[in-house]
């Protein structure tokens, strides 16, 4: 799947009104995320240079879930 996918993805799970449905959503979406593009656990500034828009979006969807 493409970054795009997980972009409207996000855009849908947002719209949640239950909060625990939401943050379940977004708890896979994240998982998701981080399985498909090899996002490291730990903060690698290498691989935020080399993927910027992967690490925006998997911020966002941390930033949602707080």
């Amino acid at each position: 799947m493409n970054l795009n996918y997980y972009q409207d993805q996000f855009a849908m799970v947002n719209k949640y009104k239950n909060s625990e449905i939401r943050d379940k959503q977004l708890e896979i979406l994240m998982t998701n995320i981080g399985y498909e593009f090899n996002v490291p656990l730990l903060n690698d500034e290498t691989y935020n240079k080399s993927n910027p828009n992967v690490i925006k979006l998997y911020r966002k969807v941390i930033s949602a879930r707080i």
